[in-house]
């Protein structure tokens, strides 16, 4: 069966959906799930867009450079359980 579109293309933030929101939250979470002190809203918005050595260090600055990888990995997690994996699924309607 022949799909209905070969490719989408599509600009995400700001386009589809204001992002900063979901990040924030996921920004927190990784915190929490790591028992880090937790950013307010404010400033957890503030370093997005920043490298993840930049905004811990800004966000979280109790967090050790040798740390930082992990909250990456549990920040990522978190992102796509959050946010990727709906998105997909509706993409996949699309077709």
């Amino acid at each position: 069966m022949p799909y209905k579109y070969e490719l989408i293309v599509w600009d995400w933030d700001g386009t589809l959906m204001d992002s900063t929101p979901t990040i924030v939250q996921c920004i927190q979470q990784a915190c929490v799930d790591l028992e880090l002190p937790v950013p307010d809203d404010s400033l957890a918005s503030h370093v997005i867009g920043l490298g993840v050595q930049d905004a811990l260090r800004i966000a979280v600055p109790s967090v050790r450079v040798d740390q930082h990888p992990r909250w990456w990995i549990v920040f990522v997690i978190t992102i796509w359980l959050k946010t990727m994996s709906y998105i997909y699924l509706q993409v996949l309607k699309l077709f």
